[in-house]
């Protein structure tokens, strides 16, 4: 466990001289980041990989990052995030195939090559920042699914998404100085290059795409150029000019999905409660059961409802699905009848189990025993020693057997 207090000692120092962010501060404003730098560090775990021992002043500088990113977003942290694993150098992803300088994750783990997010802050005019990087694809996750409450925000990003739409193939040509042809990749890589040149060169990036700066200030809600008021950033406007069918809602997939799984699960144990005590076989079909979990999964998958690592999202997929898938396969067998049988047997002895159920030992082609209601058991009581049990089923549309009925009276009765 690293001690918060101990880092906080030599914090200023250490940004001081390798984050000219921070340098660049108020005292007021230096305080205020620390006190965020305390509060993110709080909620992140680090760790090294391949030999690699983290110090304090790797924690400092990979968080320093974070409380930079979002300065300008009170009560934001990417809490999501909270597993840190930094590595020598370039390292191998193995569900890639490929070398990485740095990786995000939906499964709240960023991984950065420490040879490369030092030297992000050893050269800060260049452009490029590893851990403002892989921070800003972290903060689109968030924003993507409903994480961060600020309907600015959300406008924002639509706002900078047409944008990327409208210039990635120039970027890609080569046509801007300030950006790098890396962020004509698609929407988030030029959404996390844009963001490393907003910090590094904002003046540069102003000057040849304004609507971008403009757009990636009211994102942030800060101005690195206005170095002399700790980059506050003008007050926001009121609305933007965005297309409504862009829009990136709070409710999201994952928020719309997590809630019909709840509403499914719940809704499904009314069958399952109604019907499966009429069950005599297993109440679980295993074809039909794992096809509609496999059409479904499919499904689920192409439609982008399932997020890997989310696992509180594949909880409920797995909890929900299952009992509505059970509740439904239940419910469609007891209703649609395949065939249906009656079978007759005398009653031999019965009893009441621990479990308060009662049994009744059949004398048929092969002895059994059969539960049945309590209110027949004492009709098999006062049939006396000539007592035959009625038995009707019926086979539903996946082959359980459902007890339709029983009949417990004296074989004078059967007889004509």
């Amino acid at each position: 466990m690293r001690d918060i207090a101990r880092v906080q000692t030599f914090a200023d120092e250490v940004l001081s001289k390798r984050s000219t962010y921070y340098a660049q501060l108020s005292d007021i404003g230096k305080v205020k980041f620390r006190k965020r730098l305390r509060m993110v560090m709080a909620e992140k775990e680090f760790y090294g990989k391949d030999g690699l021992k983290v110090t304090d002043a790797m924690v400092v500088l990979a968080v320093s990052a974070l409380v930079q990113l979002t300065f300008g977003l009170e009560g934001y942290f990417l809490s999501r995030f909270y597993k840190i694993y930094i590595y020598p150098s370039i390292f191998h992803n193995k569900l890639l195939e490929s070398n990485l300088k740095g990786s995000t994750s939906p499964s709240g783990v960023i991984r950065f090559s420490w040879k490369h997010l030092e030297h992000g802050f050893e050269n800060d005019h260049d452009g490029i920042n590893l851990a403002l990087h892989e921070l800003v694809h972290a903060l689109k996750i968030s924003i993507t699914y409903g994480e961060i409450d600020d309907e600015h925000i959300y406008h924002s990003l639509d706002r900078i998404n047409a944008l990327a739409n409208k210039y990635r193939s120039k970027d890609r040509a080569g046509g801007f100085k300030s950006l790098r042809k890396y962020a004509g990749n698609n929407d988030h890589e030029f959404l996390a290059c844009s963001i490393e040149v907003f910090f590094e060169n904002p003046e540069a990036l102003n000057a040849e795409i304004p609507d971008l700066y403009e757009s990636l200030v009211h994102l942030l809600d800060q101005d690195p150029a206005n170095r002399l008021s700790d980059y506050k950033a003008p007050d926001r406007p009121k609305s933007f000019s965005v297309k409504k069918a862009m829009r990136i809602k709070p409710e999201s997939h994952y928020s719309y999905v997590q809630t019909m799984l709840i509403a499914g699960f719940l809704l499904c144990w009314i069958p399952i409660i109604l019907i499966v005590k009429h069950v005599e076989t297993s109440p679980i079909p295993v074809a039909p059961f794992a096809a509609t979990l496999f059409v479904l999964g499919v499904i689920l998958f192409y439609r982008k409802f399932v997020v890997s690592g989310y696992t509180d999202l594949n909880i409920f997929m797995v909890i929900g699905w299952l009992s509505l898938t059970m509740g439904a396969d239940l419910a469609l067998n007891y209703y649609v009848l395949v065939y249906s049988i009656t079978e007759v047997a005398s009653v031999r002895d019965s009893f009441i189990t621990p479990d308060k159920k009662v049994r009744v030992l059949l004398n048929s082609e092969e002895v059994t025993t059969v539960t049945i209601y309590v209110v027949y058991w004492r009709r098999l009581k006062a049939c006396g020693e000539n007592c035959e049990l009625l038995v009707k089923h019926h086979f539903g549309l996946f082959g359980i057997k459902v007890l339709d009925s029983q009949q417990a009276q004296n074989q004078n009765q059967f007889t004509k």
